[in-house]
């Protein structure tokens, strides 16, 4: 698919070029992509390159992007992240390929080689499938399953704990974000999330009734309510992979933390499950 977008690419600049020396354009080829609208500067103006020299591009330009996300999985601890910064280095890597006015992002994206998100950063599942050692954070499986196995062991009694914990708060704190209250069923759901988010951060030592705020209330009821009834379960991946990196810099040391961004770190835990 690389080599497509990158034969399509040329295609379109190649029409361009004509039009700007002043000759007609090659309408031997056929229409642009208009998903490569964007991509217009994406290979060399002239000549059209070969198939073989195409496949050559764009394996150095795949070889360069895995080449970067090594370098990032080593200091974001996040494989398959290219971040802002790794984008520009990546970028300046192949710009004897393409020049100034290139996004070599964008063809990445465009040809399904990297995901692109809302952050504006991009993900590669199939490195992060492949390179989770890379991380330099990275722990065996039998010590991460190990971890896993403990969380799992202490999850019935922390729910238990914190449905008696939960009847013992005062009702005013349990309110959405928006100030409507809570149902009885919201409100257990909130405590049991709040709790094993402690655990997973290590702090085992309990929370006590005076450290339950609406604030943070608020905050479990949103995590709770954007995933369905029942979803507790899927929730796991998060616990595991907090209680397995809690002792790296970038990562929060605490539940009010966690909560804050819940959909960030929730969905980062999803991307490095194992």
């Amino acid at each position: 698919m690389l080599c497509d977008a990158l034969a399509r690419a040329q295609t379109k600049v190649s029409g361009v070029t004509c039009q700007v020396s002043g000759k007609a354009p090659d309408t031997s080829h056929p229409a642009p992509d208009p998903a490569l609208l964007d991509a217009s500067h994406l290979m060399p103006r002239t000549p059209l390159l070969t198939r073989d020299q195409i496949e050559a591009v764009a394996t150095r330009l795949w070889m360069r992007h895995w080449v970067e996300l090594a370098y990032q999985a080593e200091t974001s601890n996040q494989p398959g992240w290219l971040t802002r910064d790794g984008a520009a280095l990546f970028a300046n890597s192949v710009h004897p390929l393409f020049g100034d006015d290139v996004s070599p992002v964008d063809l990445l994206v465009q040809s399904k080689c990297a995901e692109l998100r809302d952050n504006g950063e991009t993900f590669s599942a199939r490195f992060a499938e492949l390179n989770a050692h890379l991380a330099g954070d990275y722990k065996k499986k039998e010590d991460k399953g190990a971890v896993n196995s403990a969380i799992v062991r202490q999850q019935k009694q922390l729910e238990r704990d914190a449905v008696q914990q939960g009847n013992l708060l005062p009702l005013f704190i349990f309110k959405r974000r928006d100030g409507t209250e809570m149902p009885e069923p919201l409100r257990n759901r909130c405590v049991v999330l709040i709790k094993n988010l402690d655990n997973a951060l290590g702090n085992t030592s309990g929370r006590t009734t005076m450290q339950f705020n609406e604030g943070l209330i608020a905050d479990a009821a949103a995590a709770v309510e954007a995933h369905p009834p029942g979803g507790l379960e899927e929730f796991k991946p998060l616990y595991f992979w907090l209680a397995n990196h809690r002792d790296k810099p970038l990562i929060p040391k605490s539940t009010e933390q966690i909560l804050a961004e819940f959909e960030k770190f929730f969905e980062l835990a999803q991307s490095q499950r194992t």
